[in-house]
Protein backbone atom coordinates (compact mmCIF):
# COMPACT_ATOMS: atom_id res chain seq x y z
CA UNK A 1 0.00 0.00 0.00
CA UNK A 2 1.41 3.48 -1.04
CA UNK A 3 1.11 5.99 1.33
CA UNK A 4 1.24 10.29 -0.23
CA UNK A 5 4.76 11.31 0.66
CA UNK A 6 3.29 15.10 2.60
CA UNK A 7 -0.19 13.84 3.67
CA UNK A 8 0.28 10.06 4.48
CA UNK A 9 -2.94 9.13 2.87
CA UNK A 10 -3.33 6.41 0.68
CA UNK A 11 -2.70 6.77 -2.85
CA UNK A 12 -5.11 6.43 -5.51
CA UNK A 13 -5.00 4.63 -8.57
CA UNK A 14 -4.55 8.10 -10.52
CA UNK A 15 -1.63 8.92 -7.86
CA UNK A 16 0.31 5.34 -8.33
CA UNK A 17 0.21 6.50 -11.88
CA UNK A 18 1.66 10.16 -11.48
CA UNK A 19 4.67 8.22 -8.96
CA UNK A 20 5.05 5.67 -11.80
CA UNK A 21 5.18 8.70 -14.09
CA UNK A 22 7.70 10.57 -11.87
CA UNK A 23 10.14 8.14 -10.84
CA UNK A 24 10.52 7.14 -14.68
CA UNK A 25 11.02 10.65 -15.16
CA UNK A 26 13.75 11.15 -12.49
CA UNK A 27 15.54 7.66 -13.54
CA UNK A 28 16.05 8.45 -17.14
CA UNK A 29 17.75 11.74 -16.00
CA UNK A 30 19.90 9.68 -14.13
CA UNK A 31 20.41 7.80 -16.82
CA UNK A 32 21.37 10.91 -19.47
CA UNK A 33 23.47 11.92 -16.78
CA UNK A 34 25.65 8.94 -16.28
CA UNK A 35 25.71 8.61 -20.66
CA UNK A 36 27.00 12.15 -20.27
CA UNK A 37 29.46 11.10 -17.46
CA UNK A 38 28.09 13.42 -15.09
CA UNK A 39 29.86 13.15 -11.68
CA UNK A 40 27.53 11.97 -9.28
CA UNK A 41 24.89 11.37 -12.23
CA UNK A 42 22.31 9.43 -10.55
CA UNK A 43 22.02 11.75 -7.49
CA UNK A 44 22.37 14.63 -9.52
CA UNK A 45 19.40 13.50 -11.97
CA UNK A 46 16.99 12.22 -9.83
CA UNK A 47 17.67 15.24 -7.48
CA UNK A 48 16.35 17.91 -10.03
CA UNK A 49 13.69 16.09 -11.62
CA UNK A 50 12.24 15.69 -8.00
CA UNK A 51 12.41 19.29 -7.17
CA UNK A 52 11.13 20.47 -10.02
CA UNK A 53 8.11 18.46 -9.39
CA UNK A 54 8.09 19.39 -6.07
CA UNK A 55 8.10 22.96 -6.23
CA UNK A 56 5.39 22.88 -9.58
CA UNK A 57 3.35 21.44 -6.71
CA UNK A 58 3.51 17.78 -7.42
CA UNK A 59 6.18 16.30 -4.80
CA UNK A 60 6.93 12.47 -5.90
CA UNK A 61 6.57 9.95 -3.63
CA UNK A 62 9.67 9.62 -1.97
CA UNK A 63 9.27 7.40 1.31
CA UNK A 64 11.64 7.68 4.26
CA UNK A 65 12.23 4.17 3.82
CA UNK A 66 13.66 4.58 0.56
CA UNK A 67 15.98 7.40 1.71
CA UNK A 68 17.29 5.00 4.42
CA UNK A 69 17.91 1.70 1.79
CA UNK A 70 19.39 4.13 0.11
CA UNK A 71 21.61 5.73 2.85
CA UNK A 72 22.70 1.49 3.76
CA UNK A 73 23.74 0.73 0.02
CA UNK A 74 26.11 3.95 0.08
CA UNK A 75 27.19 2.84 3.22
CA UNK A 76 28.03 -0.60 2.09
CA UNK A 77 29.92 0.99 -1.15
CA UNK A 78 32.03 2.76 1.31
CA UNK A 79 32.87 0.17 3.77
CA UNK A 80 34.25 -1.86 0.75
CA UNK A 81 36.78 0.98 0.53
CA UNK A 82 37.99 1.09 3.97
CA UNK A 83 40.91 -1.57 4.23
CA UNK A 84 43.54 -1.82 7.05
CA UNK A 85 46.22 0.65 5.87
CA UNK A 86 43.55 3.42 4.76
CA UNK A 87 42.04 3.50 8.52
CA UNK A 88 45.14 3.72 10.15
CA UNK A 89 46.23 6.66 7.67
CA UNK A 90 43.36 8.66 8.94
CA UNK A 91 45.26 8.96 12.58
CA UNK A 92 47.63 11.18 10.87
CA UNK A 93 44.49 13.54 9.69
CA UNK A 94 42.74 13.38 13.13
CA UNK A 95 43.95 17.05 14.39
CA UNK A 96 43.05 18.63 11.20
CA UNK A 97 39.81 16.61 11.25
CA UNK A 98 38.53 18.22 14.45
CA UNK A 99 40.02 21.65 13.51
CA UNK A 100 37.83 21.36 10.31
CA UNK A 101 34.92 21.16 11.93
CA UNK A 102 35.36 23.78 14.36
CA UNK A 103 36.14 26.34 11.55
CA UNK A 104 33.14 25.60 9.60
CA UNK A 105 31.20 25.57 12.41
CA UNK A 106 32.07 29.13 12.94
CA UNK A 107 32.04 29.64 9.52
CA UNK A 108 28.17 28.72 9.21
CA UNK A 109 27.70 30.70 12.58
CA UNK A 110 29.32 34.25 11.18
CA UNK A 111 27.50 34.08 8.35
CA UNK A 112 24.38 33.04 9.86
CA UNK A 113 24.26 36.41 11.29
CA UNK A 114 24.00 37.97 7.87
CA UNK A 115 21.92 36.01 6.20
CA UNK A 116 19.54 36.32 9.02
CA UNK A 117 19.56 40.00 8.35
CA UNK A 118 19.19 39.82 4.25
CA UNK A 119 16.47 37.08 4.53
CA UNK A 120 14.14 38.60 7.42
CA UNK A 121 14.39 35.61 9.64
CA UNK A 122 15.85 34.94 12.89
CA UNK A 123 19.34 34.70 13.51
CA UNK A 124 18.62 31.17 15.30
CA UNK A 125 17.17 29.77 12.04
CA UNK A 126 19.67 31.04 10.05
CA UNK A 127 22.43 29.42 12.33
CA UNK A 128 21.07 25.90 12.53
CA UNK A 129 20.21 26.09 8.88
CA UNK A 130 23.78 26.98 7.88
CA UNK A 131 25.42 24.75 10.23
CA UNK A 132 26.90 21.54 7.75
CA UNK A 133 25.43 18.88 10.56
CA UNK A 134 22.34 16.65 9.36
CA UNK A 135 18.69 18.02 8.21
CA UNK A 136 17.05 16.07 11.01
CA UNK A 137 19.07 16.39 13.79
CA UNK A 138 19.69 20.54 13.14
CA UNK A 139 15.62 21.05 12.77
CA UNK A 140 14.93 19.00 16.21
CA UNK A 141 17.54 20.97 18.43
CA UNK A 142 16.95 24.32 16.65
CA UNK A 143 13.37 23.94 17.35
CA UNK A 144 13.83 23.21 20.56
CA UNK A 145 15.48 27.09 21.04
CA UNK A 146 13.51 28.56 18.89
CA UNK A 147 14.27 27.48 15.28
CA UNK A 148 11.98 27.27 11.91
CA UNK A 149 12.17 24.11 11.11
CA UNK A 150 10.71 24.70 7.43
CA UNK A 151 14.07 27.60 7.21
CA UNK A 152 15.94 24.93 8.17
CA UNK A 153 14.58 22.32 6.28
CA UNK A 154 15.04 24.55 2.80
CA UNK A 155 18.32 25.74 3.71
CA UNK A 156 19.59 22.36 4.26
CA UNK A 157 18.31 21.04 1.01
CA UNK A 158 19.77 24.17 -0.84
CA UNK A 159 22.97 23.64 0.71
CA UNK A 160 23.37 19.96 -0.51
CA UNK A 161 21.85 20.25 -3.69
CA UNK A 162 23.93 23.15 -4.69
CA UNK A 163 27.16 21.28 -3.35
CA UNK A 164 26.30 18.13 -5.64
CA UNK A 165 25.71 20.28 -8.72
CA UNK A 166 29.07 22.68 -8.56
CA UNK A 167 32.19 20.66 -5.78
CA UNK A 168 31.95 17.57 -8.27
CA UNK A 169 32.13 19.43 -11.41
CA UNK A 170 34.77 21.84 -9.93
CA UNK A 171 37.21 18.90 -9.11
CA UNK A 172 37.10 17.44 -12.09
CA UNK A 173 37.72 20.73 -13.89
CA UNK A 174 41.00 20.94 -11.67
CA UNK A 175 42.06 18.33 -14.41
CA UNK A 176 45.21 17.34 -12.06
CA UNK A 177 44.55 14.34 -11.14
CA UNK A 178 40.74 13.95 -10.88
CA UNK A 179 39.03 12.23 -13.36
CA UNK A 180 35.87 9.18 -13.58
CA UNK A 181 37.69 6.52 -13.75
CA UNK A 182 41.14 7.50 -14.34
CA UNK A 183 42.41 6.39 -10.82
CA UNK A 184 42.69 2.39 -10.54
CA UNK A 185 41.70 -0.48 -12.74
CA UNK A 186 38.46 -1.79 -12.09
CA UNK A 187 37.93 -3.90 -9.00
CA UNK A 188 35.98 -7.42 -9.31
CA UNK A 189 32.37 -7.08 -8.60
CA UNK A 190 31.52 -9.28 -5.64
CA UNK A 191 29.00 -12.44 -6.05
CA UNK A 192 25.34 -12.52 -5.48
CA UNK A 193 25.82 -14.88 -2.07
CA UNK A 194 28.75 -12.12 -1.36
CA UNK A 195 26.28 -9.14 -1.85
CA UNK A 196 23.56 -10.74 0.82
CA UNK A 197 26.19 -11.35 3.04
CA UNK A 198 27.11 -7.67 3.00
CA UNK A 199 23.25 -6.97 3.68
CA UNK A 200 23.10 -9.02 6.68
CA UNK A 201 25.91 -7.06 7.83
CA UNK A 202 24.79 -3.86 6.99
CA UNK A 203 21.33 -4.67 8.93
CA UNK A 204 23.00 -5.73 11.93
CA UNK A 205 25.47 -2.90 11.95
CA UNK A 206 22.53 -0.27 11.21
CA UNK A 207 20.32 -2.15 14.09
CA UNK A 208 23.16 -1.44 16.93
CA UNK A 209 23.91 2.04 15.50
CA UNK A 210 19.88 2.45 16.14
CA UNK A 211 20.10 0.92 19.60
CA UNK A 212 22.35 2.98 21.46
CA UNK A 213 20.92 6.17 19.07
CA UNK A 214 23.38 7.01 17.12
CA UNK A 215 23.14 10.05 14.75
CA UNK A 216 22.58 8.74 10.74
CA UNK A 217 22.55 4.38 12.05
CA UNK A 218 21.80 3.64 8.10
CA UNK A 219 24.51 4.84 6.43
CA UNK A 220 27.14 4.41 9.25
CA UNK A 221 26.09 1.20 10.68
CA UNK A 222 26.38 -0.25 7.27
CA UNK A 223 29.74 1.48 6.67
CA UNK A 224 31.01 0.42 10.30
CA UNK A 225 30.06 -3.30 9.85
CA UNK A 226 31.21 -3.56 5.77
CA UNK A 227 34.62 -1.80 6.67
CA UNK A 228 34.99 -4.52 9.20
CA UNK A 229 34.51 -7.27 6.99
CA UNK A 230 36.74 -4.98 4.51
CA UNK A 231 39.40 -4.02 6.53
CA UNK A 232 39.63 -7.72 8.09
CA UNK A 233 40.07 -9.13 4.09
CA UNK A 234 36.79 -10.81 4.88
CA UNK A 235 35.86 -9.21 1.32
CA UNK A 236 37.14 -7.34 -1.04
CA UNK A 237 35.53 -5.85 -4.09
CA UNK A 238 32.28 -3.85 -5.16
CA UNK A 239 28.84 -4.04 -5.80
CA UNK A 240 26.70 -4.31 -8.78
CA UNK A 241 26.62 -1.15 -10.54
CA UNK A 242 22.42 -1.04 -10.67
CA UNK A 243 22.92 -1.37 -6.66
CA UNK A 244 24.88 1.78 -6.55
CA UNK A 245 22.58 3.58 -8.74
CA UNK A 246 19.64 2.65 -6.92
CA UNK A 247 21.10 3.73 -3.87
CA UNK A 248 21.89 7.46 -5.24
CA UNK A 249 18.60 7.64 -6.99
CA UNK A 250 16.77 7.34 -4.02
CA UNK A 251 19.19 9.81 -2.28
CA UNK A 252 18.63 12.09 -4.87
CA UNK A 253 14.98 11.79 -4.92
CA UNK A 254 14.78 12.48 -1.08
CA UNK A 255 17.06 15.66 -1.43
CA UNK A 256 14.78 17.12 -4.11
CA UNK A 257 11.72 16.31 -2.45
CA UNK A 258 12.47 18.70 0.62
CA UNK A 259 11.67 21.78 -2.32
CA UNK A 260 8.46 22.30 -1.40
CA UNK A 261 6.39 24.51 -3.17
CA UNK A 262 4.76 26.28 -0.31
CA UNK A 263 8.04 26.75 1.76
CA UNK A 264 9.30 28.33 -1.97
CA UNK A 265 6.77 30.32 -1.80
CA UNK A 266 7.04 31.81 1.83
CA UNK A 267 11.00 31.88 1.99
CA UNK A 268 11.66 33.32 -1.16
CA UNK A 269 14.19 35.54 -0.03
CA UNK A 270 16.04 32.89 2.16
CA UNK A 271 16.47 31.12 -0.87
CA UNK A 272 18.11 33.79 -2.47
CA UNK A 273 20.12 35.15 0.27
CA UNK A 274 20.99 31.39 1.62
CA UNK A 275 22.23 30.39 -2.02
CA UNK A 276 24.51 33.57 -1.68
CA UNK A 277 26.13 32.32 1.50
CA UNK A 278 26.32 28.40 0.89
CA UNK A 279 28.26 29.52 -2.30
CA UNK A 280 30.85 32.11 -0.58
CA UNK A 281 31.49 29.12 2.03
CA UNK A 282 31.94 26.72 -0.23
CA UNK A 283 34.56 29.27 -2.00
CA UNK A 284 35.87 29.70 1.97
CA UNK A 285 36.01 25.74 2.77
CA UNK A 286 37.81 25.20 -0.79
CA UNK A 287 40.76 27.86 -0.08
CA UNK A 288 41.15 25.89 3.43
CA UNK A 289 41.74 22.55 1.83
CA UNK A 290 44.35 24.51 -0.48
CA UNK A 291 45.65 25.91 2.89
CA UNK A 292 46.02 22.76 4.77
CA UNK A 293 47.54 20.72 1.54
CA UNK A 294 50.82 21.50 2.63
CA UNK A 295 50.44 19.23 5.71
CA UNK A 296 49.52 15.97 4.09
CA UNK A 297 50.49 14.12 1.17
CA UNK A 298 46.89 13.77 0.49
CA UNK A 299 45.68 15.51 -3.22
CA UNK A 300 43.99 18.58 -3.09
CA UNK A 301 40.70 17.49 -4.66
CA UNK A 302 40.28 14.76 -1.77
CA UNK A 303 40.59 17.73 0.47
CA UNK A 304 38.57 20.02 -1.08
CA UNK A 305 35.43 17.20 -0.70
CA UNK A 306 36.74 16.21 2.22
CA UNK A 307 36.25 19.92 4.01
CA UNK A 308 33.25 20.57 1.54
CA UNK A 309 29.77 21.85 3.40
CA UNK A 310 27.79 18.29 1.20
CA UNK A 311 26.24 15.85 2.85
CA UNK A 312 27.94 13.12 4.11
CA UNK A 313 27.09 10.26 1.26
CA UNK A 314 27.01 12.68 -1.60
CA UNK A 315 30.61 13.62 -0.55
CA UNK A 316 31.63 10.23 0.17
CA UNK A 317 29.82 9.01 -3.54
CA UNK A 318 32.11 11.81 -5.33
CA UNK A 319 35.00 10.49 -3.80
CA UNK A 320 33.77 6.71 -4.92
CA UNK A 321 33.25 7.97 -8.35
CA UNK A 322 36.13 9.84 -9.03
CA UNK A 323 38.90 7.06 -7.42
CA UNK A 324 39.97 9.84 -4.97
CA UNK A 325 40.72 8.97 -1.20
CA UNK A 326 36.99 8.12 0.43
CA UNK A 327 38.61 6.82 3.24
CA UNK A 328 39.90 10.38 4.24
CA UNK A 329 37.16 11.98 2.85
CA UNK A 330 34.53 9.74 5.19
CA UNK A 331 36.95 10.53 8.21
CA UNK A 332 36.43 14.35 7.75
CA UNK A 333 32.78 14.21 7.75
CA UNK A 334 32.28 11.83 10.32
CA UNK A 335 34.07 13.95 12.54
CA UNK A 336 32.26 16.72 11.05
CA UNK A 337 29.22 15.47 11.55
CA UNK A 338 29.82 14.31 15.04
CA UNK A 339 30.88 17.62 16.09
CA UNK A 340 28.03 19.54 14.47
CA UNK A 341 25.45 17.54 15.92
CA UNK A 342 26.84 17.58 19.51
CA UNK A 343 27.84 21.01 19.93
CA UNK A 344 25.32 22.99 17.90
CA UNK A 345 23.31 23.92 20.95
CA UNK A 346 26.26 24.65 23.30
CA UNK A 347 27.94 26.91 20.48
CA UNK A 348 24.76 28.70 19.86
CA UNK A 349 23.64 29.23 23.62
CA UNK A 350 27.24 30.54 24.07
CA UNK A 351 27.42 33.19 21.49
CA UNK A 352 23.88 34.35 22.68
CA UNK A 353 25.87 35.37 26.09
CA UNK A 354 28.74 36.58 23.52
CA UNK A 355 25.90 38.81 21.84
CA UNK A 356 27.54 37.49 18.43
CA UNK A 357 24.11 36.53 17.45
CA UNK A 358 20.51 37.59 18.07
CA UNK A 359 17.96 35.51 19.12
CA UNK A 360 14.84 34.19 17.88
CA UNK A 361 12.73 37.06 18.31
CA UNK A 362 12.21 38.53 15.20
Amino acid sequence: MLRDWGTGSVLTARGVLRTISQWGAAAAAGALADAAEVPLAWVLGPLVITAVFSIAGSTPYAPVQARRLGQIIVGTVIGLNMTTEAAASLLVWLPVMVLTAIVSMLLAAAISGIVARGAGIDGCSAYFALLPGGLTEMANVGSRLGARSEAISLVHALRVALTVMIVPWAVVMMDTQADIGLRGGPRVVLDLPIVVLLAAAAVIGTLVLRKVRFSNPWMLGALAAVGVMAGSGLVEGQLPAPLLWLGQFFIGMAVGARFKRDIMRRLPRLALVSSLAILFMALVMAGYAFAIKSLGASDLESLILAVSSGGFAEMTLTAQMLHLDVALVTGFHFVRAFAVNSLAAPLWCWLIKLGWLRGSQH
